[in-house]
């Protein structure tokens, strides 16, 4: 997705239980990353988790893959660092397997 300068917005799509869409979750409005962006460096925190479980971060246009970027249990506040490929939608797609957790995304860096 691209804003009137053609600047890439990063949107990201939380997924939860068999990837049902919740939508944007984002509440910091646009971030401009240039058009040539193929990869975000990202820091993926986790908070406020209901269960166990783990998020899988992946491009929004791609197929889920069979890996976790973050495993936790109840209680626990965890971040870790992920390089994560955009979709051709300038996406990510993060998936939570089970339970509810709150996400937040830093956002360090892109590959161009």
């Amino acid at each position: 997705m691209c804003d009137p300068q053609g600047k890439v917005l990063l949107h990201v799509d939380v997924l939860e239980n068999n990837a049902s869409a919740l939508g944007d979750r984002s509440t910091g409005g646009a971030l401009d990353l240039e058009t040539s962006a193929s990869a975000v460096i990202a820091n993926i925190t986790v908070t406020n988790a209901g269960a166990p479980s783990f998020f899988t971060v992946y491009p929004s246009t791609a197929s889920r893959p069979l890996a976790s970027d973050l495993n936790w249990v109840p209680g626990q506040t965890i971040p870790n660092l992920t390089v994560a490929s955009l979709g051709t939608t300038g996406a990510i797609n993060i998936y939570n397997a089970a339970g509810s957790a709150d996400v937040v995304v830093d956002l360090f860096g892109y590959f161009a």
